[in-house]
């Protein structure tokens, strides 16, 4: 999904849903939230780290 400003300021995006139970007990997260727009970047990009190595190619 393409992440938005919320009516509070902040930066949201919701990345995969739904979660399935392995992606959940390898922490992987539904959604991601930061202060702006540079931070929720990174976290997107965490989370993209995480499923990789989840689900290596």
């Amino acid at each position: 999904m393409q992440p938005y400003v919320s009516r509070d300021g902040t930066w949201t995006c919701r990345l995969r849903r739904p979660l399935s139970h392995a992606q959940e007990k390898a922490g992987l997260l539904y959604v991601v939230v930061a202060a702006d727009c540079d931070g929720l970047a990174a976290l997107m990009a965490h989370e993209d780290e995480k499923a990789a190595r989840l689900n290596p190619a």
